[in-house]
């Protein structure tokens, strides 16, 4: 080409379509099967599914783009919207400033029973984020508490139980994370009356109860309850304005970074487990065929005092004269069901969630199993499967539940990541309330009240606790199984751990 003498050369621009097509090719790589699944940095903004939204501005540091996009008009954002749009494989955004796979990353087939090892659990395998659950149409949430009117004891149960004040909240309070202490049912004794292995054997339980409720006393005068029906019919119409407008605000499409914890036992990870893993539960409820109802999200539950009432009787051939005082209680009783349960003919039934960690401790690392066909000769530390029965230990949480919410059904929902969820609904039985009513008074005016910390097996041998313990494995074991649920899993078995 002829150029005139001191003209300064300028090549020829790219046309439009040649970089729309390079930025199709290059994008279609950057996303595949094959490149995704090492690519540290893309993996990190989609998840191990990968199908999380990336940022198009993420693009504008990528070599490769900046150079399709250098001898154009096009900016490496416009080149990656207009590629991405004509792409199969890839999605936009609504708001069009991301972009993500359509379908995840398909799994490497594993035979049932394959074992999987690693030192760093990932407890985010297979997980629902709170938010996404919050977002079902069969899911009714609380709005942040910042939008309601927070005032006494009466009002925090619209406090969420994911938000920062819900734990603040527990100070000086009798709740569920109490009960089995209180109760004497980690003592030794109890547990070899339950037939229960010793490692759940845990008198520390007790005594960090005890100090736990020597605030009781000034928590209860900082906090007096007071029926407070204004609050509750701001916070009612609130909560309805609020849902309301949920499908319409814009959502986060993208997957919350997950951290790395460090974990020295297995303890550890069943505990971190067990509350991440909520929300995945609770869809699968949500998911079941038949529909059972819809779930409302609840915070702490307090008792109101009035509904104590006479609890003074103990039990069937144990009863107080009428002289006898009734012994005191803490004056803030609380409660946290995992949700409430909206059943089709409008009666409300508590929902409590049991997640059972996958995760075991093999030599020296973690490990975990994939879908086990049962009949098995593995051992059951391994097999990981949902509870076929109301574990002992968690019925007085299951009552207590109820009792504080009035309601009079609780359904119990088992979870396992590789073998499905079974759910149990568990009927309230007002004796065995009294009987916790009264261990409750017993272990507040005995031991915090007076200073005295309990002792081993504290309760042991006495007739009215040995009436509790037989009525927990009465009620458990004629508590029958409502349903089983397949529950796929979501991701691949490698992504259970993260090293």
């Amino acid at each position: 080409m002829f150029t005139a003498p001191g003209a300064e050369f300028h090549p020829p621009r790219k046309q439009e379509d040649d970089v729309i097509a390079e930025a199709y090719a290059q994008l279609s790589y950057y996303f595949s099967q094959s490149n995704l699944r090492r690519d540290k940095f893309l993996l990190s903004r989609t998840g191990p599914d990968g199908i999380g939204f990336v940022a198009i501005h993420d693009f504008e540091t990528f070599n490769r783009m900046k150079a399709i996009v250098a001898e154009s008009n096009m900016s490496v954002a416009e080149a990656v919207l207009a590629a991405a749009a004509l792409s199969d494989l890839l999605e936009i955004s609504s708001d069009c400033s991301s972009i993500r796979r359509r379908q995840p990353l398909e799994d490497v087939p594993l035979q049932p029973g394959t074992l999987v090892t690693g030192q760093i659990p990932n407890i985010y395998w297979c997980a629902v984020d709170m938010n996404e659950l919050r977002a079902h149409p069969s899911f009714l949430p609380l709005p942040p508490p910042e939008l309601l009117q927070i005032e006494g004891p009466e009002t925090w149960h619209w406090v969420r139980q994911d938000d920062p004040l819900w734990n603040e909240l527990h100070w000086g309070v009798l709740s569920t994370r109490h009960l089995q202490a209180i109760l004497g049912f980690r003592e030794p004794k109890c547990l070899e009356f339950f037939g229960l292995p010793k490692h759940h054997a845990s008198h520390q339980a007790s005594f960090q109860a005890y100090q736990d409720l020597q605030a009781s006393p000034e928590a209860g005068a900082w906090y007096p309850w007071q029926a407070c029906a204004r609050a509750e019919t701001i916070n009612s119409t609130r909560r309805s304005s609020w849902s309301a407008q949920r499908f319409s605000r814009k959502r986060d499409q993208s997957k919350p970074r997950k951290s790395r914890p460090g974990f020295r036992d297995i303890g550890q990870v069943r505990c971190s487990w067990g509350s991440v893993q909520e929300a995945a539960a609770l869809k699968s409820l949500l998911d079941a065929t038949p529909l059972l109802g819809s779930l409302e999200e609840v915070g702490l539950a307090m008792l109101d005092p009035a509904r104590l009432g006479d609890t003074a009787n103990r039990g069937r051939r144990w009863q107080r004269s009428e002289q006898v005082p009734a012994k005191p209680f803490p004056p803030l009783m609380g409660a946290s069901p995992d949700a409430m349960l909206r059943l089709p003919s409008g009666e409300l039934a508590a929902v409590e969630v049991k997640n059972v960690c996958p995760f075991f401790q093999l030599d020296a690392c973690f490990a975990v199993r994939d879908e086990i066909k049962l009949p098995t000769t593995l051992p059951l530390w391994q097999v990981k499967g949902p509870a076929e029965r109301v574990p002992f230990l968690h019925l007085p949480q299951m009552q207590w539940e109820m009792f504080v919410t009035n309601t009079n059904q609780l359904y119990f929902v088992s979870a396992s990541a590789c073998h499905g969820v079974n759910i149990f609904v568990v009927q309230r039985d007002n004796y065995y309330v009294q009987l916790l009513l009264g261990f409750i008074s017993d272990f507040y005016s005995q031991f915090v009240l007076l200073g005295n910390a309990p002792h081993p097996n504290f309760f042991w041998a006495r007739p009215d606790y040995m009436e509790l313990l037989e009525l927990t494995k009465t009620i458990c074991d004629r508590t029958p199984l409502l349903r089983r649920i397949t529950r796929k899993r979501t991701e691949p078995l490698q992504q259970a751990f993260l090293d």
